[in-house]
């Protein structure tokens, strides 16, 4: 899979689990110390998550990382 689409799937993933549990962008901002612009950047596939907003995303979300990453291999 190219870097293009895996970044996607990962943005495809966090959004769905904001979706999923009605977390919006601002919230999750505030619960992981990204900052929104960044979030927005990222789940608009303007740049990649780094391995420490997955490691952020997923202790908010309560689950690992490598979730947010199924299908990508």
């Amino acid at each position: 899979m190219d870097l293009r689409r895996t970044a996607a799937t990962v943005a495809a993933s966090v959004a769905n689990a904001m979706t999923h549990t009605g977390v919006s962008i601002d919230t999750l901002s505030q619960g992981t110390d990204i900052p929104s612009p960044v979030l927005r950047d990222r789940l608009d596939n303007q740049s990649d998550f780094t391995w420490s907003e997955l490691w952020s995303v997923g202790a908010f979300f309560g689950i690992r990382p490598d979730a947010l990453m199924a299908g990508t291999a």
